[in-house]
C-alpha cells in the first residue's frame, strides 16, 4: 500500500487506533532546548486533507509572526484579565472603568464569554451585535431577556474591539475579529439633546432659591459645566471679584472602594476659564454664606470631610451623590412645571441658548471644553432651523429696504 507523500508545510497527519485524526506541526526548539509541537485533532471520519489544510494555515500564521491559538483561553476569561489589567494600569477614570466592567459583565460575557478566544470570528461578533439580545442579567431568576438598543450594542462593540486589540498586543490572537474592517457596528440615530427654552430657564430660576443646591444648578446653566466638573469645583478655583470660574478637575467616585477624589479632565481643552454672569456670582456668594453656617452647625462632620474646599456638598460636607442631585433637580422641575430633564440638560441649555443669542459656534465649543466645533455642530443642530429663519428674515428686510 502506498501513502501520499507529505507536502511542504503540511506537518505530520495520521489516524489513531480509535479513529481520531491527529495533525502535528513543529514549532522549533524552545528556550529549554526541547522541541515544541502544535497538535490538532479531527473527529473520526474527518478527511485527512482537511487536517492538512489546517496545518498549512497554522504554518502560515507561524511564518508571518502571528500567534498560534492555544485553545485554552475563553473570551470571558480574557476579558476578566483585561479589566484587571486596566485597573492596575490606572489610566482610565473610575467612572469609565466601571462602565467597561458593567458592559463586560452584563452583555459581552453572557453573549460571547464561552467561545475560545483563539476561535472567535468576525461572524461570531457580527451575530452577537445583530441579535441585540441580552441574557438574564447576572443569571438571576425573574429577569427576562430583552433587546438592547443600538447605542448599547455600539458601546459593546467599541469595548470588545479595544479589548481584542490588547489581545493582539499580547500575541494571544493574530487578527482582531471585532475590527471595523470585518464587522459593521449598529447604526445609531442621533437624538436631539434635551434643553430648556428661555421661558423654561426663567421658570427654573424662579424656584432655585427653594433648595440649598439651587446655586449648583444656576452655575451649571450659566456656564455649561458638566455635572462632574460642577461637583468637583473648589472655592480656590472661583474668583467672585473677577467673576471667573476655572475648570481644572472633576469629581470621581469608585463605587467598589466607596472613595471620592478630584481627577484629571479628559482633555487639555476641558481645562478652561469661564466668565460668571452676575446672577451666578450673587448665587455663589449666598451659597458660601449658607455653607459657612452649615460648617458651624456640623463642625465635626466638616472637619472629617474627605475633600475640603468643595463648593457644592451635602450639609455635612460630603461630596455630592449624582442620584441625590438628580432627585433634587427633578423636584425643582416639578415645582416649576417643567417637563422631565436631567442636570446634564443644563449644559445643553447653556449652549443652545447661547447659539440662539448669536454667540459664535467656536466660542460655544471652547466654553464646553470640546476639542473642535464639529461635535458642537452635531449636538446642537436642532437650533439651526431657528437661526436659518432669523437669517432669512434679516435678508428679506435688507432686500425690501425695511429698517
Amino acid at each position: 500500500m502506498t501513502t501520499k507523500k507529505r507536502g511542504q508545510n503540511e506537518g505530520n497527519v495520521y489516524v489513531r487506533a480509535d479513529g481520531w485524526v491527529v495533525g502535528r506541526i513543529s514549532l522549533g526548539v524552545g528556550a529549554d532546548g526541547k522541541r515544541k509541537r502544535k497538535v490538532i485533532y479531527g473527529k473520526p471520519g474527518t478527511p485527512l486533507k482537511e487536517i492538512r489544510a489546517r496545518l498549512v494555515a497554522l504554518q502560515h500564521q507561524l511564518n508571518t509572526g502571528k500567534p498560534l491559538p492555544t485553545g485554552k483561553d475563553t473570551v470571558g476569561g480574557f476579558l476578566s484579565r483585561w479589566i484587571d489589567h486596566l485597573r492596575a494600569e490606572g489610566r482610565l477614570r473610575a467612572r469609565t472603568l466601571a462602565g467597561y466592567e458593567q458592559y463586560v459583565r452584563l452583555y459581552l460575557v453572557p453573549g460571547l464569554g464561552n467561545i475560545k478566544l483563539a476561535r472567535l470570528t468576525a461572524e461570531d461578533v457580527q451575530a452577537f451585535l445583530n441579535a441585540r439580545q441580552a441574557r438574564p442579567l447576572d443569571g438571576k431568576k425573574g429577569r427576562t431577556a430583552e433587546r438592547l438598543s443600538p447605542v448599547t450594542m455600539r458601546h459593546c462593540h467599541a469595548i470588545l474591539r479595544r479589548a481584542l486589540k490588547q489581545a493582539m498586543r499580547w500575541k494571544l490572537i493574530g487578527d482582531n475579529p471585532a475590527s471595523a474592517d470585518f464587522v459593521d457596528a449598529p447604526r445609531v440615530q442621533r437624538k436631539e439633546a434635551r434643553y430648556l427654552s428661555a421661558d423654561e430657564a426663567r421658570k427654573l430660576l424662579g424656584v432655585l432659591k427653594q433648595d440649598r443646591l439651587g446655586a449648583l444648578f444656576l452655575t451649571m446653566i450659566a456656564t455649561g459645566l458638566r455635572p462632574a466638573e460642577a461637583y468637583g469645583l473648589t472655592w480656590e478655583r472661583i474668583d467672585l471679584e473677577a467673576a471667573i470660574l476655572r475648570v481644572r478637575e472633576g469629581l470621581e467616585f469608585d463605587r467598589k472602594a466607596k472613595r471620592h477624589w478630584l481627577g484629571e479632565l479628559k482633555t487639555e481643552r476641558s481645562k478652561r476659564d469661564l466668565p460668571l454672569p452676575t446672577p451666578a456670582v450673587e448665587a455663589l456668594r449666598a451659597h458660601r454664606l449658607r455653607q459657612n453656617e452649615e460648617k458651624m452647625a456640623f463642625r465635626k462632620e466638616w472637619r472629617d470631610a474627605p475633600l475640603p474646599g468643595l463648593v457644592f456638598t451635602t450639609r455635612h460636607g460630603r461630596p455630592l451623590d449624582d442620584a441625590h442631585v438628580r432627585r433634587t433637580f427633578r423636584a425643582l422641575l416639578d415645582a416649576a412645571g417643567i417637563p422631565h430633564a436631567t442636570p446634564y440638560s443644563l449644559r445643553h441649555s447653556w449652549a443652545s441658548l447661547a447659539l440662539l443669542e448669536g454667540v459664535p459656534l467656536r466660542v460655544i465649543a471652547e466654553g464646553l471644553g470640546h476639542t473642535g466645533v464639529s461635535l458642537a455642530a452635531l449636538t446642537y443642530a436642532h437650533v439651526a432651523p431657528e437661526l436659518h429663519r432669523e437669517t432669512a428674515d434679516k435678508i428679506g428686510r435688507l432686500l425690501s429696504g425695511e429698517e
